[in-house]
C-alpha cells in the first residue's frame, strides 16, 4: 500500500526520481504485528531508496503521524528498542543520551600523546631542514624512549 499522507516529520528527498515509499503491513518474522501489540498506534513504513529503508512511525492523538525511528533491517532490535523506549522515560534516556555524547566529545579532545610527539618531532625535523632551526640538542623525546 503506498502512504497517501506525508508523515509531518518524515523528511524524504523529493528532487529527482519519485521516491517509493509503502506502508509494511506484514513480514516474514511478524516484526509488524509484534510492534502493533507494543502500541497499536505504531506502524512501519518502507522508503526504498534510503540506506535505512525501516521507518517506524506513530499516529499520534492529535491525529499527526510522527517518526519515531529508522532501522536497517526489519528484526528483533527494533522490538528490542521500542520496549526499551516504552519502559525508560523520555528524559532518563535524553539524559543517558547526553552523557554519552558529553563523553564521546571529552574523549576527541584529549590530545593523542603518541601522536603529538610524532607531529613535534615532524615539525621539528623541517624547521631543521628549512634552516630555520638549529639542530643541537635535537632528539625527539619518543626516539629517546624508543618508541620509533
Amino acid at each position: 500500500m503506498i502512504v497517501t499522507e506525508m508523515p509531518s516529520n518524515l523528511r524524504l528527498d523529493m528532487s529527482g526520481n519519485r521516491q517509493k515509499v509503502m506502508m509494511v503491513d506484514s513480514d516474514l518474522y511478524r516484526i509488524t504485528e509484534r510492534i502493533a501489540e507494543i502500541d497499536p498506534n505504531l506502524y512501519v513504513v518502507f522508503h526504498e531508496d534510503h540506506p535505512k529503508p525501516f521507518t517506524i512511525m506513530e499516529n499520534c492523538h492529535d491525529g499527526v503521524s510522527r517518526f519515531v525511528a529508522r532501522y536497517e533491517e526489519l528484526d528483533q532490535r527494533i522490538l528490542e528498542d521500542l520496549r526499551f523506549m516504552c519502559a525508560v522515560p523520555f528524559d532518563e534516556r535524553m539524559a543517558t543520551a547526553q552523557r554519552q555524547i558529553d563523553k564521546s566529545n571529552a574523549d576527541l579532545e584529549k590530545p593523542n600523546e603518541e601522536i603529538m610527539d610524532w607531529l613535534t618531532t615532524e615539525v621539528r625535523r623541517e624547521l631543521v631542514k628549512s634552516g630555520l632551526s638549529s639542530p643541537i640538542g635535537f632528539t625527539s623525546y619518543a626516539l629517546k624512549k624508543g618508541k620509533r
